[in-house]
């Protein structure tokens, strides 16, 4: 039988609008202070709306291998 997840202790939510110049550079600054406060106990939620721009593209991969 699968352990339940344990709660997270926080939720950081990012409005991102055509930042594809900086998205990534932020995410690794959110990450490396996420994880030396909050250990893996922490989400990062990046939401992109009507971009025209490669932001979506660009933070896609970055879920992925934060499985």
């Amino acid at each position: 039988m699968n352990e339940p997840t344990p709660p997270l202790d926080v939720s950081l939510i990012i409005p991102a609008y055509n930042e594809e110049g900086r998205i990534l550079l932020t995410l690794r600054a959110y990450l490396l202070s996420l994880e030396d406060r909050w250990g893996e106990n922490f989400e990062l939620i990046v939401v992109t709306n009507n971009c025209s721009d490669k932001t979506p593209q660009l933070v896609a991969p970055q879920a992925a291998s934060s499985g």
